[in-house]
């Protein structure tokens, strides 16, 4: 009888389909009527079985699960160890931490570049271009120190040249000097020299104005060139190039002075001679208007003698009286000439002065440049250490702060998984009981058929 045999829940989890299989065909006998009713308890044991297989599989996962179910159902508790007795060691020894521990991948996302590889690429455009562009400094600096050089090379020249041509004056006017002393003490040896000396010195000076305007036009396209580059060339490189230019524009200068102080006494000199010879021409044509018959070569005789001495009487008189008007007119002029020469060398002395004070404070100008770029350098080099000691803590920071990020999203993550782990637990719970009363209820209607 149907109703003698009752359906064990604990024999039904452990063959499965075979005792529905073994229940359907011990009652084959009953009338075709109630086979309708057969069916609709093989789909309900069917998808009863399947349901609770797979809570079942889960439950092998999650020791909590199977200790609630074995404290609600015993019976399960054979079915759990026929199931464990059946799987690989590797398998039956999974746990809840096992599942915990798999890593959960995010979905994939387009690859960030960290934040050092952001830092460290994003400029290195502009380091390439700033490289560029100081090694075009480089080569403009280096090609104007060049230049300075060359220019500083060719004044050198220059001066030398000057040096050169201006002793060359000056010993063409002491030669010529002597050579006029020597003619209006009358040697007459001296006499054939007079004109080339006056020749050679003309030539000299000739030659030296020649050298001097060049040695000029070179020092003032030094000066030039230095002031044009104080932006660009090195302090120190201006400094020893203006020091060189000082020594030269100097040198050339006090030569420049002898020069003229011994042309001016040859001039002197030959202005003296012109006048004596132009006093002794009139004094003869004075002694020619007494003397018709006078012979400068020859001897006089008395009664010439004592003529020419009355008219020397005459004539120094009249001479000292010139002499004394000519002595205060020279003296006038001279002391106008001193006066007027006075004055140009007061000027030069403070033209002379006004440009070592130009040059004095260029240098130090050039000086107090290279001390500020000195602490330019330092400052810079001193900043740079403190910006990359607080792009370390920075970076330092921000990597603690991802890890504790990663920490605090992980154990997040961690809890939503066992809340939702533990809801599907209970819901696989709830369904177990809903299950086992409906095969309660089953049984119990197949116990009253």
């Amino acid at each position: 009888m149907l109703g003698s045999r009752i359906v064990n829940w604990s024999n039904v989890l452990n063959v499965g389909p075979f005792a529905i299989k073994k229940v359907f065909c011990h009652h084959s006998a009953v009338s075709k009527g109630n086979r309708k009713l057969w069916k609709a308890l093989l789909l309900i044991a069917s998808g009863t079985t399947v349901g609770s297989a797979s809570f079942i599989g889960y439950a092998l996962y999650d020791a909590s699960l199977r200790e609630k179910l074995e404290k609600l159902h015993p019976q399960v508790s054979g079915t759990f160890a026929f199931i464990e007795n059946m799987l690989p060691s590797s398998i039956r020894t999974m746990d809840l931490k096992s599942l915990k521990n798999i890593s959960l991948k995010e979905p994939s996302k387009p690859k960030d570049i960290p934040i050092e590889e952001k830092v460290e690429s994003q400029p290195s455009q502009k380091k390439v271009l700033v490289k560029a562009s100081n090694s075009e400094k480089d080569n403009v600096n280096k090609n104007l120190e060049k230049k300075i050089l060359a220019e500083v090379e060719h004044l050198e020249a220059a001066v030398r040249d000057a040096i050169l041509a201006k002793k060359e004056v000056v010993a063409a006017a002491e030669h010529r000097s002597a050579v006029l002393k020597a003619t209006m003490e009358d040697q007459k040896e001296f006499s054939n020299s007079l004109l080339p000396s006056f020749s050679r010195l003309e030539n000299a000076s000739q030659k030296d104005r020649d050298k001097d305007a060049r040695a000029r036009e070179s020092i003032n396209n030094v000066r030039r060139l230095l002031r044009d580059s104080k932006a660009s060339v090195d302090d120190a490189v201006l400094s020893k190039n203006k020091q060189r230019l000082s020594d030269l524009t100097s040198e050339l200068d006090s030569l420049q002075m002898e020069v003229d102080k011994v042309v001016t006494e040859s001039k002197i000199l030959s202005e003296y001679r012109r006048i004596v010879r132009e006093g002794r021409g009139r004094f003869q044509d004075n002694l020619k208007m007494t003397f018709p018959n006078i012979h400068f070569d020859g001897n006089l005789n008395e009664n010439e003698l004592t003529a020419l001495l009355a008219c020397a009487f005459v004539r120094l008189d009249h001479l000292e009286a010139e002499l004394h008007k000519a002595t205060r007119i020279e003296k006038e002029r001279i002391e106008l000439a001193l006066e007027r020469q006075g004055e140009e060398l007061s000027q030069l002395f403070d033209d002379e002065l006004q440009r070592m004070r130009n040059d004095l404070n260029e240098l130090k100008d050039a000086e107090i440049k290279q001390k500020v770029a000195q602490q330019k350098r330092h400052y810079e080099s001193e900043l740079s250490k403190q910006l990359k000691l607080q792009m370390t803590v920075q970076d330092e920071l921000s990597t603690k702060k991802l890890d504790t990020l990663r920490k605090t999203l992980q154990e997040k993550h961690e809890t939503e998984l066992v809340q939702k782990l533990e809801e599907q637990s209970f819901q696989f719970q709830q369904r177990i009981a809903d299950s086992l009363a409906e095969i309660q209820a089953i049984q119990q209607a197949l116990e009253g058929i």
